[in-house]
Parts: structure tokens; sequence; C-alpha cells
């Protein structure tokens, strides 16, 4: 039994076309010294983080409102009087997750130029459309993949 021939490359985009890991945590790191400054410990951030954002993906999933609507309810958590101000400053602090372009992998131009060269490559990722749209519009070697 032979396998079937290669017809195309799929990869994924997140932590391995582009490193956005790290805007996460500056995002989260954000947050921590913008709650510090109001008593609140940081292990005791990252769980109330973790246990909202988990309730928020029930109803919003990968969609790019989740991550401020999360910040939003871990400031109110904290802070049940923020103002606007506050919470403008606290998702703020998300956005930017979204708006920042992330930086391409070290090798990763190399690779794709190598393997475009027998296979249409695809990105196959469970993120926000519009995020990713943005995403690849930013990659030095956008060209180098297929828009399905």
């Amino acid at each position: 039994m032979t396998a079937a021939p290669i017809k195309a490359i799929f990869i994924d985009m997140d932590d391995t076309l582009i490193v956005n890991e790290v805007l996460y945590d500056t995002a989260r790191a954000m947050l921590y010294g913008y709650l510090s400054g109001y008593g609140v410990m940081h292990n005791e951030l990252e769980e109330t983080i973790d246990r909202i954002d988990a309730e928020l993906y029930k109803a919003h999933g990968y969609s790019r409102q989740r991550y401020p609507a999360t910040y939003e309810a871990v400031l109110r958590h904290f802070i049940p009087d923020a103002d606007a101000e506050m919470v403008t400053t606290v998702r703020g602090f998300a956005e930017k997750v979204f708006q920042t372009v992330a930086p391409a992998k070290p090798g990763v131009a190399e690779a794709l130029e190598i393997l475009q060269q027998k296979f249409p490559v695809y990105v196959v990722t469970a993120g926000d459309m519009e995020v990713h749209k943005f995403r690849l519009a930013n990659l030095p070697f956008k060209d180098a993949i297929r828009q399905a």
C-alpha cells in the first residue's frame, strides 16, 4: 500500500508562523501591573483570568471580543465600582494583542520558500478571521501563502 501524494501543506499560524504568545503575555503583565496598584496578587489574578476566560469562551469562542471582555470582567471582579476610564484602560491592554503586528518566527520565510516550490501552502487556524487577515497581511512572506 502506497501513501497518497502530498497535494498541499496546511500550517497553523499562532506560534508556528508567527510569535504571538508574547503578545498575550505582555497584555497579562500590563493588567497585572495595573491591578497590583490595587493590591491584587499575581497568583490571584492568574487564577481569575483563567476562570473568567474559560467561562467567556463558552459564549464567545475564539472571537476577538472575548479577550477584552475577559479583562473587563477581571477588573470588575477586583474593583466592582471601576469607572469607564479604568475599563477602557484594561480593555486596551487586551485589544493591543490584536492591533500589534506579530513577528514571524525565525526560519519560517525560508521554509515556506522551499515548500511553496512544490506545494500550495495554506494557513489553518482557529482564531478570529479578521485578526488572522490582519496578521497575514503584515507577514513579509504573505505571498507564499494561498488564500482559500
